[in-house]
């Protein structure tokens, strides 16, 4: 595999590290593997990737870690940082000196949002993203994608009475004894009865322990119990290694393996999504394809329409959007035949949809469903599904069908991103409204104190015939002089004073946006949910590196006050209404 991480030249001096040392530790925060091959991009005032690094360890040993304190721009946190942490070792491949290669670059190469967290550069059909290309093409590092993809293996396993288990926890289990597969590996697929595989799983995590003996409540727990009274676990008081997985491509058609061996058998993860072992076996969708490009490409209206997918199965023609975070795909497969809207992780987008899908449908016959996992935010693809909903057709009225509402959606979506951007605009500009509404606060002495009293709904104005949720002022008010007009991420951060002299100037932000107001029973518009922050903060929490950090210290505070106000939300629901 292939990564792009980032270092922080405020923490660590990451130049000065490489240029004394050939190898450095570095905390291990993803399923990495020996072999990966590492991009470092360092942070402001750098803003550019710098190094190329290969993984060479994934367990570095707590007594044989590498001692650079020495580059640690405060040397007091590196104690706890090896204690709390695990760690791979890097061995520098080379160093990169390229004034194309900053964030701004790999934004106009589609890369989205900030480098924070490691980010695979490799998507799940074995491609490289556009941003990616571009660094490998820049960087001229073609050799290492090679070696990287060669690198990557997925472990095939017979499976007999357990998939469904599988699929539903994310779970699987082996014993850990002789004749079981013992390295550990990144990917797993599972063989059904004549060396069929239809699905590959990532492996996000392992762990090994007596089914018995394990007392957390989680997947793992539930699988154990499920397990236990249906297939069963052959072995009592054995260690058994669980896989905690994620699903990481459906192969359409299915890979076969043959001879299917008795046991375990690895792999090439290129080999396995790449293969063309099954062309005859799948003809009739080869013929479909056929007919559906000359009657797709014989208008020309149509042929600035549809395209190839180059990353997505050859039985799948996209619809053009021009868009990162959203595609509509034509399926025709032996279990349906459909149009799929998906949403590419982002939420409000999907929200937004959810809500407006009357628009969404307008001038279609048929209705959208959403499939249950797109809702309980299970899956990283939203879905919107439009199923053909008659039986025994021929292609050619499936074709003519998809045809026309292919172009009828893709003007429905058109129409609702323009609806959308309008109302996210007009929704901000109330904030800014707010903000300057409370420019000339004056501080009050009667303290404010927060009640168990449920709030409706904030009444709705129309602006440009967008509707927005109105904002109290008072409630701000309120808000700011509970926190005694303080940031609410330190006290002691230094705020300057209102233009009389003695009211500190921080400023109220809504911690659940008010723009998704429409999710929720209760206000939004409470003091329990409005924060008071010092303008830096205010901006770290929208625009900085460090604004998870921000919202998870937030949440935790409030937490607790949101629920008794009817306001039930989770961390991970909250960070994707921020955009993570």
């Amino acid at each position: 595999m292939l990564w792009l991480i980032s270092a922080n030249p405020k923490v660590y001096n990451t130049e000065k590290a490489f240029s004394e040392l050939n190898q450095i530790d570095w905390r291990k925060n993803a399923s990495y593997n020996v072999g990966d091959y590492i991009f470092i991009y360092v942070n402001r005032p750098v803003q550019s990737i710098k190094y190329l690094c290969k993984v060479i360890e994934i367990n570095v040993d707590t007594n044989n870690i590498i001692n650079d304190k020495k580059y640690w721009i405060d040397s007091s946190t590196y104690d706890d940082h090896i204690t709390q942490h695990d760690f791979i070792r890097l061995q520098l491949v080379k160093t990169l000196d390229f004034n194309n290669l900053s964030i701004n670059d790999l934004h106009e190469h589609e890369l989205i949002g900030n480098i924070q967290g490691p980010r695979k550069m490799i998507n799940e059909n074995n491609q490289l993203y556009s941003w990616a290309k571009y660094i490998i093409k820049v960087s001229n590092s073609q050799k290492y994608f090679s070696e990287a993809l060669a690198n990557d293996k997925v472990l095939t396993v017979p499976i007999n009475g357990t998939l469904d288990l599988i699929e539903k926890y994310k779970v699987h289990a082996h014993p850990l004894k002789g004749g079981y597969p013992s390295k550990k590996t990144n990917f797993i697929a599972f063989r059904e009865p004549g060396g069929i595989i239809n699905d590959i799983y990532e492996v996000l995590n392992t762990v090994d322990i007596i089914p018995d003996e394990y007392l957390i409540d989680d997947n793992i727990s539930k699988y154990i119990i499920s397990r236990k009274q249906t297939f069963g676990f052959s072995e009592e008081n054995t260690q058994y290694r669980f896989y905690i997985l994620n699903h990481y491509i459906k192969l359409q058609p299915s890979y076969i393996l043959t001879p299917n061996p008795q046991g375990s058998k690895y792999i090439n993860l290129n080999d396995l999504i790449n293969s063309n072992q099954n062309n005859q076996l799948d003809s009739n969708y080869f013929q479909f394809w056929t007919k559906f490009e000359k009657k797709a490409f014989e208008n020309k209206d149509y042929a600035s329409i549809f395209q190839k997918s180059d990353t997505l199965n050859r039985a799948n023609y996209l619809v053009s959007l021009n868009d990162n975070d959203k595609g509509i795909v034509l399926r025709k497969n032996s279990e349906n035949n459909c149009i799929e809207l998906y949403i590419r992780k982002k939420k409000e987008i999907f929200d937004y949809y959810k809500k407006n899908i009357n628009l969404l449908e307008s001038n279609l016959y048929e209705k959208f469903n959403i499939p249950k996992q797109s809702i309980d935010d299970t899956s990283v693809n939203k879905k919107f599904i439009l199923e053909y909903p008659y039986n025994n057709i021929d292609d050619e009225t499936f074709i003519n069908w998809a045809i026309k509402n292919c172009i009828i959606i893709k003007k429905n979506i058109d129409l609702l991103d323009k609806n959308m951007n309008e109302y996210f605009e007009t929704d901000s500009i109330e904030d800014d409204k707010l903000k300057k509404d409370l420019s000339n606060i004056k501080k009050e002495k009667k303290h404010f104190e927060y009640d168990d009293k449920l709030s409706p709904k904030p009444k709705q104005k129309e602006i440009h015939g967008i509707k927005v949720y109105i904002r109290d002022k008072q409630k701000a008010v309120n808000a700011l002089n509970h926190a005694n007009y303080s940031c609410e991420i330190d006290k002691n951060h230094k705020v300057f004073f209102r233009k009389d002299g003695i009211t500190p100037y921080t400023e109220a932000h809504h911690l659940v946006p008010l723009s998704y107001q429409d999710k929720y029973e209760y206000s939004l518009d409470i003091e329990e949910n409005i924060v008071s922050l010092c303008s830096n903060c205010h901006n770290e929490i929208h625009y900085g590196f460090n604004a998870k950090e921000l919202i998870k210290q937030l949440y935790n505070q409030r937490k607790n006050l949101l629920t008794k106000k009817g306001i039930e939300i989770t961390l991970e629901e909250l960070y994707q209404y921020y955009g993570y």
